[in-house]
């Protein structure tokens, strides 16, 4: 399968006074996501024909040693943007 890249926790400065602090405040914040795009088309990586790992076999004195890593080309997502419509970042997502 596909692995889902989570992204990072979110940090925001806020300025609250002891009033807000001792008694509690619900406050309102604007996060900007990023969306998909619609229009993206994919295709399978072909360096690891979507899986998302490459599998190495190196023969050494005591047999055969089978080590797996992460693709460097699709990053472990086991997929490619084929087709990206205009306004969209690399990995096909806008604002």
């Amino acid at each position: 399968g596909t692995r889902v890249v989570k992204g990072s926790n979110l940090r925001v400065k806020m300025k609250l006074n002891l009033q807000e602090i001792a008694e509690g405040v619900t406050k309102k914040i604007k996060v900007n996501k990023l969306v998909n795009v619609e229009g993206v088309t994919y295709k399978d990586c072909p360096t690891c024909k979507g899986s998302g790992r490459i599998t190495r076999v190196q023969q050494t004195f005591l047999g055969a040693m089978q080590t797996q890593t992460t693709c460097n080309t699709c990053r472990g997502a086991g997929r490619m943007i084929d087709k990206c419509p205009s306004g969209a970042d690399e990995q096909g997502l806008k604002r």
